[in-house]
């Protein structure tokens, strides 16, 4: 690893241990085609307090891992600086990617979000809630925690409500244990 790799590395772990919350944050996911290797870093930037990330840049490898890749991870690095990034959230380990038009499905199918999508805070943790469908489907509920994993529920739901009211329902009833980042399937 160079001198510049071990640098950015340091970089992003001072702004990992940061206060929980200082802004602009930036959540950092690592995606790939299986749990081996890392095709794509997906960064988002978060400017304030309840707000949608605004900034969001990517960048991809067809070969290796990108994780390793020194050039990505300083290309990143100063790309953040830029933007005066003060928190990141990254995990190292690889996450299923959003979905992302043109990879997962052609460019010119709609993701249509539901009206309930929203960032909850529960006992003063974050949890990201995304209920969408694309216009030949049913409705996915997917819940990503504050270190960016993505807990996506198996079964669809007929419509946006039901999905809404299935989050409220696991909330109550498990807590936030059911978004802790275990091996637990829902």
């Amino acid at each position: 690893m160079s001198l510049k790799h071990q640098r950015a590395r340091e970089w992003i772990r001072k702004r990992q241990t940061k206060p929980k919350r200082e802004y602009p944050l930036v959540t950092m996911t690592y995606c790939g085609p299986d749990d081996q290797r890392a095709t794509r870093l997906v960064v988002e930037i978060i400017e304030n307090d309840g707000e949608e990330p605004e900034v969001l840049n990517r960048w991809t490898s067809d070969e290796g891992d990108i994780r390793h890749d020194d050039q990505v991870l300083l290309e990143a690095v100063q790309w953040l600086k830029a933007h005066a990034v003060q928190r990141v959230l990254a995990v190292d380990h690889i996450l299923d990617c959003p979905h992302e038009g043109g990879i997962d499905y052609p460019d010119d199918v709609p993701i249509i979000d539901s009206s309930h999508c929203q960032v909850v805070e529960w006992d003063g943790v974050t949890l990201n809630v995304q209920i969408y469908r694309i216009p030949t489907s049913d409705w996915v509920l997917e819940v990503v925690n504050e270190i960016n994993t993505s807990f996506v529920w198996d079964d669809q739901f007929d419509n946006d409500a039901d999905a809404w009211a299935e989050f409220q329902r696991t909330l109550r009833e498990e807590g936030l244990k059911a978004f802790e980042d275990d091996e637990q399937a829902l």
